[in-house]
């Protein structure tokens, strides 16, 4: 396993963005997800540089913050409006293997069985009761071995808002 990204929820996305910037990173992607209830999150991916992928893993940032009232909004008043990590995301060569692995072990998902979209394929655990963080196995089926599959991330991003 490898470390993919880390997906952060935050109140200020700008700020957020300027400070990983600081750090070396540049914005790759940025999109918006619309749900049902006419709320939004505006969400960037970002990327180490290239001066830094010399020192480090390529690990990748996600950042979304919503709307007033959205699932991403909600999620970041409840933690006292500061936002923090959603999930962790580790790359494995096989999710359904991982997944089977992992419930032998008592980890619990969010689904049955994996998502998939174009070039990826992944699941989701529910919150660690060790670190109240989600974990993500994600498998890549695209030579680029980089996607983010809007469809799955607004799944995700509605399915934890069951957490609560």
């Amino acid at each position: 396993m490898k470390l993919d990204h880390i997906a952060y929820r935050v109140r200020s996305r700008d700020a957020t963005v300027w400070f990983f910037k600081s750090l070396d990173y540049e914005i790759e992607e940025e999109f918006q997800i619309d749900f049902d209830d006419g709320s939004k999150a505006e969400c960037m991916v970002m990327a180490p540089t290239s001066l830094q992928l010399e020192t480090h893993e390529e690990a990748k940032l996600f950042i979304s913050q919503g709307t007033p009232g959205s699932i991403v909004d909600e999620w970041v008043r409840e933690r006292g409006k500061a936002g923090g990590v959603h999930h962790m995301a580790y790359e494995v060569e096989d999710v359904e293997q991982t997944m089977a692995e992992m419930s032998a072990q008592g980890i619990e998902f969010l689904s049955d069985e994996p998502l998939s979209c174009e070039g990826l394929i992944q699941v989701f655990t529910k919150p660690s009761p060790l670190t109240s963080i989600i974990y993500e196995f994600i498998s890549y089926t695209n030579a680029e071995r980089r996607a983010f599959c809007r469809d799955n991330i607004k799944d995700l991003m509605e399915s934890t808002n069951d957490l609560k």
